[in-house]
């Protein structure tokens, strides 16, 4: 891989092979992690809305029970 030169504002530019291999996008986010072999790079992927409600039907509920809880939130 290329070295790559920081600017005055603390940006640097990913390597072309870099962004083909995270199908990066203009105005995409990247996670930065340091791990101990260096530092990790991963496209940044938002927690899912639905992730709160995941296993929320398995409760020993009735129908109306359940709305009326979603409502109130």
């Amino acid at each position: 891989m290329k070295p790559t030169k920081m600017t005055s504002k603390g940006q640097i530019t990913l390597p072309s092979e870099l962004r083909k291999k995270l199908a990066l996008q203009p105005g995409d986010k990247v996670q930065i992690a340091e791990s101990p072999h260096g530092y990790i790079v991963k496209k940044y992927a938002a927690p899912s809305p639905f992730t709160q409600y995941v296993g929320f039907l398995q409760k020993k509920q009735r129908t109306d029970d359940i709305i009326e809880e979603l409502r109130s939130k």
